[in-house]
């Protein structure tokens, strides 16, 4: 299972203790705020993988809170995941919980089982901002002459396909768009084979097949690895890129 850096927003004390022992167990690393406020203050001091919020506190309540995170302007607070951590399970809740920006929904009190599965399904092993970078197989010279502006151009489409692709990958895992997701695949093919990279095509084909099915567990490991791979050759066709620039 992937370790992640956790913020675990409730205001009850027997709660935070309960929930942060079993994340702890599972090799989790969790922050513990009390309210809405002290979790904005958290998160400016460093970066969680994913949010439990809990809805009704003191202070600021989570409706409030989850606004206020994704209002901000880093990039990472737009997508990352946070479930409504509550004992309140009326429709009204979940509609409300969606529509303020939650990721998911995880009543209380909670089967450990329930918990650590919701974890695994939203948790992914890397993000798309990585330093990492990988190999690049195709030859640019093949398809651009050698002429630095048309090769400046190519790199920059297939740059655009891939976190075009980055996102629908997101949308599919956490919010199962998976028909969109299906849409983006076809469209950006042409700049997957372009890349020529073995273990990046096999890759994207066996993802369409798990999104097809509408079910991302069962090929959660593909999944996170495919992200990974992809995230790695942005970054290296950004440094192509940038070479480019400086030649």
């Amino acid at each position: 299972m992937t370790s992640a850096n956790i913020l675990l927003v409730e205001d009850n004390p027997t709660n935070q203790v309960i929930t942060s022992r079993l994340l702890n167990r599972w090799g989790h690393q969790v922050t513990i705020a009390k309210d809405g406020k002290e979790a904005l203050q958290k998160i400016h001091q460093q970066q969680f993988s994913l949010i439990l919020m809990d809805i009704h506190m003191p202070e600021m309540d989570g409706y409030e809170t989850t606004h206020q995170i994704r209002s901000l302007n880093d990039p990472h607070y737009k997508t990352l995941p946070i479930l409504a951590f509550t004992s309140c399970t009326s429709e009204e809740t979940k509609v409300k919980a969606k529509q303020i920006g939650m990721t998911g929904f995880l009543s209380k009190p909670f089967l450990p089982e329930e918990m650590q599965q919701k974890i695994n399904q939203y948790i992914m092993k890397t993000t798309f901002f990585t330093s990492t970078t990988r190999p690049l197989y195709i030859q640019f010279d093949n398809y651009t002459d050698g002429n630095p502006d048309y090769k400046l151009e190519l790199i920059n489409l297939i740059s655009a396909n891939i976190k075009e692709l980055q996102q629908a990958v997101h949308n599919a895992y956490h919010l199962k768009q998976f028909h969109a997701y299906q849409n983006v695949a076809h469209k950006v093919k042409s700049s997957i084979l372009l890349l020529n990279d073995p273990e990046l095509t096999t890759l994207y084909e066996e993802v369409k097949t798990i999104f097809k099915s509408m079910d991302s567990d069962p090929g959660i490991e593909r999944v996170n690895r495919f992200i990974k791979l992809l995230a790695e050759t942005l970054k290296s066709l950004e440094m192509e890129a940038q070479a480019i620039h400086h030649s």
